[in-house]
């Protein structure tokens, strides 16, 4: 038995590895969820021809439900919205965009057709749908030009018309801002939903959420609103694919003042959870792999 404990004991020389790979854990775990694609690509040239031209062809039909609501002939709109509706389910696209990403298309589609069955049609309701199914369909058939991205710079000019808002304290000018971004993202995230992974759709969401919570007080949060400018304007930059981003990082969490306790007790925690991972993982190996005859005897004792 003795001489089974002192094989996994680790030499004076080497117990110095101990912290320093807890470390490299932490680290390596940090980094891991910054990393991924911040726009995930839709293999339409792997499609089989008849798909694409599906796609096509549904894409163009986006197009002259958007153009009649434009032109104010909701009974031509319908036509075209049931059509789309019809003729998407009949498509395979496993593998080609996320299940979240479908399930995105089909809400779209219902909240459209919703809003076009509805009793007391809303002709400006029934163009911002119109609007939001062209820009789902254009994506599906060209992600890489996709319409949607045109979005960046107004989204961005509604960013920085809510921090300069805050910070001047000028409520009015700063629910505007706000509402306008917010249906702004609300006519893209289908869009979004299809070329972006779960985790960074939540992460969005969140921030709205966020945001919204502050600006629909009786007395907005003005200082918390100018303390997320920098995510936002990051998160901006991941969902446009401006540049490799943090996608795949849990929920959206604010930039505010933590409590200093709080902090580096989550930091020694974080620590000692990789150490025992870390030592867990050591036993592991050694039981899998010493000699069956020493296990054997090991046991009896």
């Amino acid at each position: 038995m003795l001489h089974v404990q002192s094989t996994i004991r680790l030499k004076p020389q080497l117990q110095w590895l101990f912290p320093l790979t807890a470390c490299l854990w932490i680290i390596l775990l940090l980094g891991g969820c910054s990393a991924g694609e911040a726009l995930p690509s839709i293999r339409v040239q792997e499609l089989p021809e008849d798909t694409r031209l599906a796609l096509q062809q549904l894409s163009q039909s986006s197009e002259k439900l958007y153009q009649a609501m434009k032109a104010d002939d909701p009974v031509q709109a319908r036509v075209q919205l049931e059509s789309i509706a019809r003729q998407f389910p009949a498509l395979s696209l496993d593998g080609v965009i996320p299940a979240e990403g479908m399930e995105a298309v089909y809400v779209a589609l219902g909240e459209a057709r919703r809003t076009f069955n509805a009793a007391q049609f809303d002709p400006q309701k029934g163009l911002r749908e119109a609007a939001k199914i062209r820009l789902l369909f254009d994506a599906l058939s060209q992600p890489k030009h996709a319409m949607w991205k045109a979005y960046y710079k107004p989204m961005e000019d509604n960013a920085r018309l809510m921090h300069q808002a805050a910070e001047e304290h000028h409520e009015q000018a700063l629910r505007s801002a706000y509402e306008e971004f917010a249906g702004r993202y609300e006519m893209i995230k289908p869009s979004l939903a299809i070329t972006h992974s779960p985790q960074m759709i939540a992460k969005a969401d969140s921030m709205l959420v966020f945001l919204q919570a502050r600006v629909d007080r009786n007395t907005p949060a003005y200082d918390e609103i100018v303390a997320v400018d920098k995510d936002l304007r990051q998160l901006l930059r991941e969902l446009f694919g401006r540049e490799a981003s943090s996608a795949d990082m849990p929920v959206y969490s604010p930039s505010l003042p933590i409590n200093p306790v709080l902090y580096w007790g989550a930091a020694i925690g974080s620590f000692i959870i990789t150490v025992l991972t870390f030592v867990g993982y050591r036993r592991y190996r050694y039981e899998k792999e010493r000699p069956p005859a020493v296990r054997q005897n090991t046991d009896r004792e």
